[in-house]
């Protein structure tokens, strides 16, 4: 199995949600591959204090069994598309911008899902080929391999038929996560046509907490067309992003 080599100049690594740690302000990359890879120090400091860490001067090797591709935001359009036809809503058609989101990911589209027309539900898998867009960064990367391993899925089961007001439950591994640790919603605007604009809440651990919440908005619409939302996303992030490529032989 080929190698590639990545290396890095390593500072600022932060907490995530769930515990993780995800590094931040990387230097020179030759390629972003696959969860299985080790750590070698060449002159290495390190220093852990509250779940900080600092590490400079390391290289990383990783192989490339599965695909992590980069794509462009500004022409999302053309490659975040239908591939087979679910009966989609029109309202839950087309590319959404998570904007607010903390962590490290933009971009969503539910196209290609479950969708239950008789349970009005949506099974929403993010590790799904060209299905969630992610930062081109070490956190970036950190997070779609984590979304890989724990196969994390959302279960968006709507109130009624109008579509205004879901349930959105986190399923890792297959197993769903609890209301008690985190009730997560999503509600539309009530200004908002044709599924525009989405309130995303949660509610960790009975109010808590309200971390994670952002706004979906959607950028492009269900004929493909970029809606006036497009052009604010992109002077707000950067335009190279990591996707997770459909399999290839």
């Amino acid at each position: 199995m080929k190698l590639g080599v990545v290396n890095f100049e390593l500072e600022d690594v932060y907490k995530g949600f769930f515990g993780c740690i995800l590094i931040t302000n990387y230097v020179s990359e030759s390629c972003l591959r696959h969860p299985t890879f080790s750590l070698r120090s060449l002159s290495s400091t390190s220093i852990i204090t509250n779940y900080k860490l600092r590490i400079k001067n390391y290289e990383l090797k990783i192989s490339m069994a599965e695909l992590i591709e980069k794509k462009q935001l500004d022409n999302i359009a053309t490659w975040m598309i239908p591939i087979k036809e679910t009966n989609l809503p029109s309202i839950l058609k087309g590319v959404f911008f998570m904007d607010g989101n903390p962590l490290p990911d933009t971009c969503i589209t539910m196209y290609n899902s479950k969708w239950n027309m008789e349970d009005i539900t949506l099974v929403l898998a993010t590790f799904a080929p060209l299905q969630w867009t992610f930062h081109n960064s070490i956190a970036g990367w950190i997070l779609l391999r984590l979304i890989q391993w724990f196969k994390v899925t959302y279960k968006i089961q709507f109130e009624d038929e109008t579509l205004q007001q879901a349930q959105v439950i986190p399923v890792l591994l297959g197993i769903p996560i609890s209301t008690l640790i985190v009730s997560c919603t999503m509600s539309q605007y009530k200004n908002s046509l044709n599924g525009d604009i989405w309130h995303r809440k949660n509610v960790w651990f009975g109010g808590l907490s309200r971390a994670g919440e952002y706004t979906l908005r959607k950028v492009v619409d269900q004929d493909g067309c970029y809606t006036p939302a497009f052009n604010d996303m992109l002077s707000r992030v950067k335009n190279e992003c990591l996707v997770i490529a459909h399999h290839s032989n």
